[in-house]
Formats: structure tokens, sequence, C-alpha cells
């Protein structure tokens, strides 16, 4: 973990996201643990971050999912992800299930590691709430970082999903920095059908 200040972009998103009424849980798996440091290294978190669950083993991903997944890094992966987080706020804080100011956050990453990986390095967010899903999807450059730069940039996207679930006016789009020329982040909203 790094020991250098918070960059001021990173900070002042944060920031955004406790000052908003909503609260989350977060189940990630492969990284974004970056991001919840940042998350609780600001004062307020307690108002935001309902609880935070790192699925690394694979029986507690599946645990969370309901079955084992064909692709653990995947769209599908994440938003089953944040639909079982979703459903812990409304058990945690039974009143926002009222309110409507509840969301579940899912993450699900590859990146680089002690040792060479066969395929991508990718990431995959997704936020549930009462409107509906938001998807990220990103591949990563392999090689071009180091496992700490993709942790990094990866936990910058999560707290990009974050922002925009809490409905964070202020803009975020600094927080997708780091990305390379050939890397291009897929982002989409999918109503519920209700809507």
């Amino acid at each position: 973990m790094s020991l250098e200040p918070i960059p001021t972009h990173i900070s002042r998103a944060v920031r955004h996201i406790h000052d908003t009424p909503r609260k989350f849980v977060l189940n990630f798996a492969g990284a974004g643990s970056q991001a919840l440091m940042w998350l609780h290294a600001q004062a307020g978190s307690s108002r935001s971050i309902v609880e935070a669950v790192d699925r690394y083993a694979q029986a507690s991903l599946i645990e969370a999912v309901g079955h084992e997944p064909s692709s653990y890094t995947s769209v599908d992966v994440a938003v089953a992800l944040a639909k079982h987080a979703h459903k812990r706020v409304g058990v945690l804080e039974p009143t926002s299930l009222q309110t409507g100011l509840r969301f579940g956050v899912g993450l699900t990453a590859t990146i680089a590691t002690d040792r060479s990986k066969r395929g991508d390095h990718r990431v995959a967010v997704a936020s549930y709430d009462s409107l509906g899903i938001t998807q990220l999807e990103l591949v990563l450059t392999k090689g071009a970082r180091d496992r700490w730069q993709e942790e990094t940039l990866v936990s910058q996207l999560l707290l990009y999903v974050i922002s925009l679930a809490s409905g964070v006016c202020a803009p975020t789009e600094d927080l997708l920095e780091g990305l390379l020329p050939s890397e291009q982040v897929s982002i989409q909203f999918q109503p519920h059908v209700s809507w």
C-alpha cells in the first residue's frame, strides 16, 4: 500500500460520495482494494459504506453469485455481485428499503501478478439500484503497467461507478485519467423494465 497522500481528484470524488445520502455494499474480487482504502481514509465513510467484502477465494465469489461462472472476470459476474450487494444493504440497513437510497456495487478484475497470465488483464464493475444497472468494462493493455499501477486504475474506475450510483453531480471524468490511447472504457446503463 502506498503511504503517499491521496491525489486531489480522488479525495474530491470520495468527499462527494460521502456527502450524498446514499448507502452501499461493495463486493469485489481480484482488485479494487485501493478504492476501499481511499473511501475509508476520508472522514464520513460510515455515512456511505455499509459493508465491503473481498471475494478473493473462488468459494466466496461463488457464494455471492450463486453459481460457478464460466468466466470469473465478466460483466455478468460484476452484475451478480452488485445484485447480491444491493440485497445486503436492505438486510443491514432496512430503512434504506423505504427511502430507495441504497445500491450495490460489484467488481471483478484480473490484473498483473507475479507470474505471466495467458488471458487479458481486465476489469468489470457494476452498480445495481432501484433504477437499473450501470456496467463498466475495460481491457487493460497487458504489460503497460505494473500491478500497483493496474490496481490504482481499477480502483479509480470503481470510484467512478460508485460516484455515478451515488448521484454525485460534480464532474468525475478525471477518475478515468490514466487510460492509454488504445484503451476504451465501455459504460452502459440498463434501466429496469418497469422504467
